[in-house]
C-alpha cells in the first residue's frame, strides 16, 4: 500500500518548478505537507509527552524521508501518541534513505507489525550500500508476506554478491509472487554463477511472466555455460520477448549440449537464425573479453598479473587463479600444479599455470557455437591478432570442413541467411590476413560470396567503413575476375543507391582509382572513370585539410600521453621516455596538468628524480616509481624553429583523477591525447571520462568540436573503436590506430615526429606529406594496419557530418546508369 501519493505528486512539483520560484514554493509545499502531517499525529490516541509546539518543531524539521517514515509509523494500528512521540524523538538520528521507503510502507501494512519492527528494519538498512538497497526495495512488490518473512528474507538478499542482488530485485518484480515464492527463487539464484544471475534478472524482468514460469526459467539457467548465459540474457531483452518465447528458446536451443544446438540451429527458421546471430551481436562483448584475456594469466579484471607479482603469489592465490578456468581445464592441470607447489617449485606451478590459461582459451573458442564464432569474427578488430588468428580462426575452419566439406558459401548462406555479418566477418578475415584459409579457389564461388558481402556491406554506414578499411585486402585476396565483378557491384550501388551511402560508395571508387591503380584492371579503372565523369569527381580536400596551421598560431604544441602500471605499461612509459630524451627533449613538472593531491614531498622527490633524468643520471625509473604512486604528470619539452614542443606523460590514477585530466585537456588546448597500453584500458583512459563529464556538464559537445585534434591510439584496435571515437568527438578528429597489433616500435617515434614536422614546416604540409614523412616508421615495423589521418575510413567518417556537396543532376545519373 502507498500511503503518500499525494506527497510524492508535491515533490515532482518541486523538481520541476523554475529555479526563479522553486525555494519559495518547494518551502510553502513543505509547510502544508508538515501541517497535514500534524493533522495526522494529532488524531492519534493519548494525550502524548511532549508539548504541542516541541512536536510541531521536531515535525517541521524533519527530512522528507524522515517525514515519510513518521507518518508510515503513524498509520500503524493501534498506534498511541506516546509510541509516536518516542519514535519522533528517535529519527532525526536515523540514517533513511528513499529506496528504504518502499519496504517500510509495505511492513506498516502487514498484520501483527508493531513500532519496534519499524525500528528494526530502519536499522537494518542503514548501513546497506546502493545495489543492495535497490534490490531490497523490490521486496515491497512480493505478496503474502509475513514479518518474519521478511527480515528472513533480507537476511538471504544480504548473503547474495551484486550480480546475485540485482537478481533477486527482478525476482520480487515478477507479478504477485509470493514469500514461498520469493524464497525458492532466491535458493535458485545461489546455485548460479555470476553470468547466470545477470541472466535471471533479464529473465524475471520479462513483461507479464508469472512467478511459476520465473521459478522454472531460474532452474534451467543453472545448466548454462557463462557464454551462453550471456547471449539468453540478451535474448531476454529484446522487446517483444515472452515468459513463453524465452522458455522455448531455453528448452529448444540454450540448455542442450553445443553439438545439438549445431543442429538445432540449422533447422530454425531463417527469421530466428537471423534473430540469433542479433542476439550473438549484442551478447558479444563477454566472449570477446574471456577470449582476449586469456591470453595470459589476468586478474578479474582481464589486467595482466606480472610476473614479479605472480612469483610473489601464495600457492591459494595461483590454486585459485587456476580455479576460474572451466572445469575440464582445471581436471587436466590441477593435480600437476598442486603437487609442484607442494614441493614448493614455484615457478614450475607459474609455468602450469600459464599453459592451463592458453588452454582455457582454446577451450573458450571449442565451446561455442559455429555461429557465435563466425558473428565474433565479424567482431575482428576487437579480437586480438592471437585471439582471431590461432584460437577463433582454425575452430571455424575445422567446423566448416566436418560441416559443410569446407564450401565457404555454403556456409555463409546456411547460417546467414540475411548477410547481416557477411561482409564485416570477410573484412576481418582479409585484413588479419585469414581470408585464404576459407575463401573457394573458383572464381565463380568467390563471385557468389562477394555477391553477399556487397550485400551486407551496404546494410550500414559503419558496415561499408569497416568494407573500405580493408578492401585492398580483399581486392589482393581474390581472382582477377572476382576483383571485376565486385568493382561492378559497388558501381551499381554509386548509381543505384541515395544519399550518404551513394557517396561513400563513389569515394571508395575513386580513391582506389586514384590511389590504387595497380589493384585495378584497365576495365575497372576505365568504369571507375566512367563514373566519376558522369557523376562528377568528389572534392575530397574538405575532408583531408589539417589542422596544423591552427596548431602553431599560439607557438605552441602540447600532448598528454596517459599510460598504466602494469607490466605493458611501465615498458611503454620508459620506453617513450627514452625516444623523447634521445630527441633533445627535457623533462620538468608539468605546468599544463597540475593535479590535486601531489603532496609536498612527492614533489619534491618529482624534482629531484627530473634532475637526475636531465643530467644524464639514473632516474627515469625512480620517476615512473614516483608517477605509478603520485598524481605526477612530466613535461618533455624542447623548442624547433620558433614552436614550443611539450609532450606530457602520465600514468592512470583512477576515475575521478583522469575526469579532471580529460577536462584540463580538452579545455587547455593540447592537440594530442595519446592512450597507451593494452586496448581494454581505452575506456576507463578515455571513452568513459569523457561521457561522464559530459553527462555532468563538465565539458560540453562545444568543447568537443573547439578544436580538430588528432588522438594517437597505440593499443590494438578495431575499427568499431576507431568510428567510437569519431562520433565521440563529432567526426572532428584526427585519429592514428591500428585496426590490428599496436606497436610502440610505431607509437613512439610517429608521435614524437608528428609535431616535429609540423614545426618544420611551420604548419604547411598535409596528411599526405606527413604520411610521406612518417612512411619509413611505418613501414620498418610492418605497420601495414595502422589508419593514418586522411586515409579513406577517415574521408568515410568526416563525410558523415557534412551536408552532400551538388553534384550531378539525378536526371543526369539515372540515364548514365542506363546507358552503363
Amino acid at each position: 500500500m502507498n500511503i503518500f501519493p499525494a506527497f510524492r505528486l508535491l515533490l515532482l512539483f518541486i523538481i520541476v518548478l523554475p529555479t526563479s520560484t522553486a525555494d519559495v514554493e518547494a518551502a510553502a509545499i513543505k509547510d502544508t505537507v508538515s501541517t497535514t502531517t500534524l493533522e495526522m499525529y494529532a488524531k492519534l490516541p493519548g494525550a502524548g509527552t511532549l508539548p504541542a509546539a516541541e512536536d510541531e518543531r521536531l515535525i517541521r524539521a524533519l527530512s522528507y524521508t524522515g517525514m515519510r517514515a513518521f507518518r508510515a509509523i503513524c498509520s500503524l494500528p493501534a498506534m498511541t501518541r506516546d509510541q509516536a512521540a518516542a519514535a519522533l524523538r528517535r529519527l532525526p538520528t536515523r540514517k533513511i534513505r528513499y529506496d528504504h521507503m518502499p519496504l517500510l510502507e509495505k511492513l506498516v501494512t502487514i498484520d501483527g507489525v508493531t513500532v519496534d519492527d519499524c525500528r528494526r528494519l530502519i536499522e537494518r538498512l542503514a548501513p546497506v550500500d546502493f545495489v543492495t538497497a535497490r534490490a531490497l526495495a523490490g521486496l515491497a512488490h512480493v505478496a503474502a508476506m509475513s514479518v518474519d518473512d521478511l527480515f528472513r528474507l533480507i537476511d538471504r538478499v544480504e548473503r547474495l554478491d551484486e550480480p546475485g542482488r540485482w537478481a533477486a530485485g527482478g525476482l520480487f518484480a515478477v507479478t504477485a509472487i509470493t514469500a514461498a515464492e520469493t524464497e525458492r527463487g532466491l535458493e535458485l539464484i545461489d546455485e548460479l554463477r555470476e553470468r547466470q544471475r545477470w541472466a535471471a534478472e533479464q529473465q524475471c524482468r520479462i513483461k507479464g511472466i508469472t512467478a511459476p514460469e520465473a521459478l522454472a526459467g531460474l532452474a534451467r539457467l543453472r545448466f548454462l555455460s557463462e557464454s551462453e548465459a550471456w547471449n539468453a540474457r540478451a535474448l531476454f531483452m529484446q522487446p517483444d520477448m515472452t515468459a513463453a518465447l524465452a522458455a522455448a528458446w531455453l528448452r529448444g536451443y540454450f540448455t542442450i549440449p553445443r553439438q545439438e544446438r549445431e543442429r538445432a540451429f540449422l533447422q530454425m527458421s531463417p527469421a530466428d537464425r537471423t534473430t540469433l546471430l542479433r542476439i550473438f551481436a549484442a551478447a558479444a562483448d563477454y566472449p570477446l573479453w574471456r577470449i582476449n584475456n586469456l591470453h595470459d594469466i589476468t586478474d578479474d579484471r582481464g589486467r595482466e598479473i606480472g610476473s614479479g607479482m605472480l612469483a610473489g603469489s601464495s600457492g591459494d592465490r595461483l590454486l585459485g587463479l587456476l580455479h576460474r578456468l572451466q572445469p575440464a581445464v582445471q581436471q587436466q592441470y590441477g593435480a600437476g600444479m598442486r603437487r609442484l607447489l607442494a614441493a614448493g617449485s614455484r615457478g614450475e606451478a607459474i609455468a602450469v599455470l600459464r599453459r592451463a590459461t592458453a588452454a582455457a582459451r582454446k577451450q573458450a573458442a571449442v565451446d561455442l557455437t559455429s555461429a557465435n564464432i563466425y558473428v565474433l569474427l565479424a567482431h575482428g578488430s576487437d579480437l586480438y591478432d592471437s585471439s582471431f588468428r590461432d584460437i577463433l580462426v582454425p575452430v571455424l575452419k575445422e567446423r566448416i570442413v566436418a560441416g559443410f566439406g569446407g564450401d565457404l558459401l555454403a556456409f555463409l548462406v546456411a547460417t546467414d541467411p540475411e548477410s547481416v555479418f557477411a561482409s564485416d566477418c570477410i573484412a576481418s578475415l582479409a585484413q588479419k590476413g585469414k581470408l585464404t584459409v576459407f575463401l573457394p579457389a573458383n572464381p565463380v564461388k568467390q563471385k557468389q560470396v562477394l555477391d553477399l558481402v556487397a550485400r551486407s556491406a551496404l546494410h550500414n554506414e559503419f558496415s561499408l567503413i569497416l568494407f573500405s578499411a580493408t578492401f585492398g585486402h580483399i581486392l589482393e585476396t581474390i581472382a582477377p575476375p572476382a576483383r571485376s565483378y565486385l568493382i561492378d557491384l559497388l558501381l551499381d550501388a554509386a548509381n543505384s543507391t541515395n544519399g550518404l551511402f551513394s557517396r561513400q560508395v563513389r569515394i571508395i571508387l575513386q580513391y582506389y582509382l586514384h590511389e590504387y591503380p595497380a589493384l585495378l584492371s584497365p576495365a575497372d579503372r576505365t568504369g571507375i572513370g566512367a563514373m566519376v565523369a558522369t557523376l562528377g569527381p568528389i572534392d575530397l580536400a574538405p575532408y583531408t585539410r589539417p589542422p596544423f596551421a591552427e596548431w602553431i598560431a599560439d607557438g605552441r604544441l602540447q600532448s598528454l600521453s596517459v599510460f598504466q602500471d602494469d607490466d605493458d605499461g611501465r615498458s611503454s612509459y620508459l620506453s617513450n621516455s627514452r625516444t623523447l630524451a634521445a630527441g633533445g627533449y627535457r623533462p620538468r613538472l608539468s605546468v599544463t596538468y597540475s593535479l590535486p593531491g601531489l603532496s609536498a614531498p612527492a614533489a619534491a622527490a618529482a624534482h629531484s628524480a627530473i634532475a637526475a633524468v636531465a643530467t644524464g643520471g639514473a632516474g627515469l625509473g625512480r620517476l615512473l616509481q614516483l608517477a605509478a604512486a603520485h598524481p605526477v604528470v612530466i613535461d618533455w619539452t624542447r623548442s624547433m624553429n620558433g614552436v614550443a614542443i611539450s609532450h606530457s606523460v602520465f600514468v592512470y590514477q583512477g576515475e575521478a583523477t583522469q575526469r579532471h585530466l580529460l577536462a584540463r585537456f580538452l579545455k587547455s588546448g593540447s592537440e594530442m591525447f595519446a592512450q597507451r597500453g593494452h586496448s581494454y584500458w581505452r575506456r576507463e583512459q578515455l571513452l568513459d571520462p569523457i561521457q561522464d563529464l559530459l553527462a555532468a556538464g563538465t565539458v560540453t559537445a562545444a568543447d568537443l568540436r573547439a578544436k580538430q585534434r588528432f588522438l594517437s591510439i597505440g593499443s590494438c584496435g578495431g575499427i568499431r573503436a576507431y568510428s567510437e571515437l569519431n562520433r565521440m568527438f563529432h567526426n572532428h578528429v584526427d585519429i592514428l590506430a591500428t585496426i590490428g597489433t599496436g606497436k610502440t616500435t610505431i607509437n613512439n617515434p610517429y608521435n614524437r615526429q608528428l609535431f616535429e614536422v609540423i614545426a618544420r614546416h611551420r604548419g604547411r604540409l598535409s596528411w599526405e606529406e606527413l604520411a610521406r614523412q612518417s612512411a619509413a616508421i611505418i613501414s620498418a615495423n610492418l605497420g601495414d594496419d595502422y589508419l593514418q589521418p586522411g586515409s579513406l575510413p577517415a574521408i568515410l567518417h568526416k563525410i558523415m557530418d557534412r551536408k552532400p556537396q551538388t553534384d550531378a543532376p539525378d536526371q543526369t545519373r539515372r540515364t548514365a546508369a542506363t546507358a552503363r
